[in-house]
């Protein structure tokens, strides 16, 4: 979601760190981009952690791999597309549905549609905001 804010800017994701799934989904949105995966998700709240001995070492090659690279990715264009979020608790949902320019798919999930991405962003953090206040 940050990537797609940066690429509203003109400015192209180059390096991406986080659990493998997230590595993984980097590749597949931008092909040209560098990436290190620090640990293995296993559940929701679950994951297996890479020794910070291997992982320190990676990030630094990854990060200066990435600034050195001849081909940048081009930004992230998210301009016009719809972003849908799956809450686990009805309860939340229905708080972040609350929100002007949200729209209920069902019992747990939102979606939300703009032209433009920003739009679309500041209307999720919103909903996240307000569904957060009932925790």
């Amino acid at each position: 979601m940050n990537g797609a804010v940066a690429g509203s800017f003109g400015v192209p994701v180059v390096f991406v760190s986080g659990d493998s799934a997230t590595v993984a989904e980097a590749y597949d949105l931008l092909p040209d981009v560098h990436a290190v995966a620090t640990k293995d998700g296993l559940g929701r709240h679950r994951a297996r952690l890479f020794t910070p001995k291997a992982t320190r070492p990676a990030l630094r090659k990854g990060a200066a791999d990435a600034l050195k690279a001849p081909v940048k990715p081009a930004p992230l264009d998210w301009n016009g597309r719809t972003l849908r979020v799956s809450w686990a608790d009805t309860r939340i949902c229905d708080l972040a549905a609350a929100c002007p320019g949200v729209k209920r798919v069902d019992a747990l999930t939102i979606e939300i549609s703009a032209p433009d991405y920003l739009s679309v962003f500041k209307a999720f953090l919103a909903a996240a905001l307000l569904a957060e206040s009932d925790q």
